[in-house]
């Protein structure tokens, strides 16, 4: 029974996986039972990073739009060549804070539960792993 657990948490794990937001979530999935508070707190954390991502994505996108619209002359991002790849790194950057804001509500919810549904939750989580339940 453990050895079907363990293939069936891996394919959800590989559904999960193309993304980044679906990696981590994987991964909180997989260790949600054994993070202490403190380790939860610091994953809930990354609301603040994401945030600043988002801050300086708002920044870099409304740069980019001063440039091309007060300086029509020089060329800057004119051409269908130009735009893409920076495109590309501000989607980068707003999945990446996507992914992080993701985790952090993950963390909060599991330190809303409290203590006692967690220990709860790994007590039976034990007893299926070795085949008790």
């Amino acid at each position: 029974m453990a050895t079907e657990t363990v293939s069936a948490a891996s394919r959800e794990f590989e559904a999960l996986a193309p993304s980044l937001e679906g990696i981590l979530h994987g991964l909180f999935r997989r260790a949600s039972d054994r993070l202490t508070v403190d380790d939860l707190q610091v994953l809930s954390a990354k609301h603040d990073d994401a945030m600043a991502i988002l801050v300086n994505v708002t920044r870099l996108s409304e740069g980019v739009a001063s440039l091309v619209n007060c300086d029509r002359d020089s060329g800057s991002f004119q051409s269908g060549h130009d735009l893409p790849n920076l495109l590309y790194a501000i989607g980068d950057m707003a999945t990446h804070a996507r992914a992080l804001l993701s985790l952090s509500a993950a963390a909060d919810l599991e330190l809303q539960r409290g203590p006692r549904q967690r220990l709860g939750q790994r007590s039976q989580l034990t007893e299926v792993r070795n085949g008790n339940a």
